[in-house]
């Protein structure tokens, strides 16, 4: 069973950061500029007030089938459970 933000979070923060981190070093007088503890800390922080958080965890929440709860849309075959089932039969 996957996890919330797994499914939906982590996502769509990673492409966010990527796309922060290369608009900030196109800009002319960032060229070939490395990323530093000091800028870091700026982006991150444009990253998570720009990100819709509250919508994708609870985006989450819903195709991992925990709210509402409904057994239909979880995956029960990424389970370690069944994993292990299906080992033993090999």
């Amino acid at each position: 069973m996957s996890l919330p933000a797994d499914v939906s979070v982590f996502k769509p923060l990673k492409a966010s950061w990527k796309r922060a981190v290369r608009e900030r070093q196109s800009r002319p007088g960032n060229l070939n500029r490395v990323l530093t503890k000091l800028n870091f800390c700026s982006i991150l922080a444009d990253v998570l007030n720009n990100a819709k958080l509250p919508e994708y965890i609870k985006n989450g929440f819903r195709k991992c089938g925990i709210d509402p709860f409904n057994l239909n849309t979880i995956d029960f075959t990424k389970c370690v459970q069944n994993k292990l089932e299906n080992h033993k039969r090999e």
